[in-house]
């Protein structure tokens, strides 16, 4: 048999032998992977300009199919116009194979993918998907036309957007409809709609196109449950991207959701698998991050209904159910509402019921964290008080792991603020005070360390009172408060000096105890610091003149050099801070 370059030069120069010749190329083709050159680009262009026959198209399929090389050569402009424009009248078999030819020229070759935009395939491929797509032709190309398309466009923006201004949206919208009982292109319809949406263009697009609506209605009344994963998998790949959220919701979403989650049977079972139920309450939480979900909770039945849902014997669902109330109380109109309406109660109830036990963790912090958010409105902490937050929130700390225990500390930091009988009572509380000092010591996290001695230092602040300091003392407390001042945060380490000052302000004889702590030292390395903020200095110096005032502290700051670091800041460039040395330097050489 002749070699395929030999068969394929013979045919561009004798149209007789095309259909004979072509015949052996593909024999040749299913036992060999063959490269190819200009050379034999330009016969197949000459071949294909003679007859354009299945049978043709299907050798430059076959050759871009088996070989990264051959794509890159194929895709000349003269070949793949003669591809596209072939296209346009071309009958069912032929189609498929110019297809596959496309696709496969186009499979990870921008070079390919560059060539099919210039030569006008955009549109030539819309124009020939509108005229079949009511026919069942359609049905047999579906696979390689959408294939085609996302090998094109998966790594192009401007080729992408240019296929949504072509308007490609209005053809999976009929596609949609026309696959809900095929699943294989159904798949594709969908796939085809995601690769689309993935730009901001695509989602604006999206939101025009209608077919989110569509979506919904179809996952509402399908009883597939193939289909509903594949369409709330698009779906939440779509809530991963910022501006599509307020699409969702607005589409209808929420509501279908709500009512598809409530009337699973997975709704009632205490721990379901079910991936689509799991699938579809994760969107619900997905969404309630969107003001557009927010104002549709301004409807007190809806929020009562996901209220209700904490009460569920669903893990799943509850857990839910914390993060979107969380998402909701975001604002201290919304935290109102919460409270007016006792969730607040339903939250702490739910907790203090199940304390005991250990697989309600990611409960207690998907609570926590709705409760933590609650305790931020100056208003609502007294009632949060009152309702036993403060309570729960102790022995959550106490109780449970690293994660709970960090939005536990939170809540009671923002508790404590101006509530001197709560930090008075929180310092009488030996075993919390340990945990406190065992929090503030970890390593293996940052973040629950640090809430643990942003708490050990707001106690402190709020209850200003000697005999429940001394008490917050004598657990060691003191370690945790001067890990503030070493930290990055400008705003921790103005908390930890507040707290020095409250120490030194309420608790004679102490000297000993911040030289022993290391206190000074630290406060000095922050004074040092050339990028110190004057807010933080300002705290510094007034640290500075409370320790003067104590039996031995001076010759605590003698030890440290205070006279030589005072001077250098003499000439601050801050009018404020130059008047605060000058009174520091006072108060320390009585």
């Amino acid at each position: 048999m002749s070699s395929l370059k030999t068969l394929m030069n013979m045919a561009a120069l004798d149209v007789s032998l095309v259909e004979k010749n072509i015949d052996q190329c593909l024999e040749i083709l299913e036992k060999e992977v063959s490269e190819i050159d200009d050379d034999d680009v330009a016969h197949l262009t000459t071949i294909l300009n003679n007859s354009k026959s299945e049978k043709v198209f299907q050798i430059i399929a076959e050759l871009a199919k088996k070989e990264q090389k051959n794509r890159v050569q194929l895709a000349k402009e003269d070949l793949m116009k003669m591809l596209v424009v072939s296209l346009i009248d071309s009958e069912l078999k032929d189609t498929y194979q110019i297809l596959r030819s496309l696709c496969n020229i186009c499979a990870d070759n921008d070079i390919g993918s560059q060539m099919f935009s210039k030569v006008g395939g955009v549109s030539v491929m819309y124009e020939k998907a509108s005229k079949v797509l009511h026919s069942d032709d359609w049905d047999f190309i579906m696979f390689p036309a959408c294939m085609c398309i996302q090998n094109i466009v998966s790594d192009s923006d401007l080729i992408k957007e240019e296929f949504l201004k072509a308007g490609y949206f209005t053809l999976l919208k009929q596609l949609l409809h026309k696959y809900e009982t095929n699943e294989k292109n159904f798949k594709v319809t969908v796939s085809g709609i995601s690769l689309l949406a993935d730009s901001d263009l695509g989602i604006e697009l999206l939101g025009c196109s209608g077919i989110l609506e569509d979506i919904w209605k179809i996952i509402k009344n399908c009883g597939d449950n193939f289909k509903k994963i594949i369409m709330v998998e698009l779906l939440n790949d779509l809530g991963k991207k910022e501006n599509a959220i307020e699409l969702l919701c607005k589409s209808g979403g929420v509501l279908t959701l709500m009512e598809l989650v409530e009337s699973h049977g997975a709704f009632q079972e205490t721990d379901s698998t079910d991936d689509v139920f799991k699938e579809m309450v994760d969107l619900i939480v997905i969404m309630s991050g969107d003001e557009s979900f927010i104002t549709l909770l301004e409807n007190e039945d809806l929020l009562n209904k996901f209220a209700n849902w904490i009460k569920s014997c669903n893990k799943h669902v509850q857990i839910s159910a914390g993060l979107m109330l969380g998402n909701y109380a975001r604002s201290e109109d919304t935290c109102d509402c919460l409270i007016k309406m006792g969730i607040h109660v339903s939250l702490i109830t739910e907790i203090n019921q199940n304390l005991e036990k250990e697989d309600y963790e990611d409960r207690f912090q998907a609570f926590a964290s709705c409760l933590r958010n609650l305790c931020i409105p100056v208003g609502c902490k007294q009632l949060l008080v009152k309702a036993g937050l403060a309570d729960t929130a102790v022995e959550l700390v106490k109780k449970t792991g690293l994660s709970v225990q960090f939005k536990a500390l939170a809540i009671l930091r923002l508790l404590v603020q101006n509530q001197n009988d709560l930090a008075v009572k929180l310092c009488n509380d030996g075993e919390l005070l340990k945990k406190i000092k065992l929090l503030s010591d970890v390593t293996m996290v940052s973040s629950t360390p640090a809430e643990a001695q942003r708490l050990m230092a707001a106690i402190i602040k709020y209850a200003n009172q000697e005999a429940p300091i001394r008490a917050a003392l004598s657990y060691e407390c003191i370690g945790s408060v001067n890990y503030l001042l070493s930290s990055d945060h400008m705003l921790m380490q103005n908390e930890g000096l507040i707290a020095l000052i409250m120490i030194v302000a309420n608790v004679n004889n102490c000297v000993e105890l911040i030289k022993k702590a290391g206190s000074i030292e630290r406060l000095m390395k922050i004074i040092k610091q050339d990028d110190v903020q004057p807010q933080t200095l300002f705290n510094s110096l007034t640290l500075i003149q409370a320790t003067a005032s104590l039996n031995g502290g001076k010759d605590l700051l003698e030890e440290f050099e205070v006279y030589k670091v005072l001077d250098s800041l003499k000439n601050h460039s801050e009018q404020i801070i130059n008047n605060k040395v000058n009174e520091t330097l006072t108060v320390i050489s009585r």
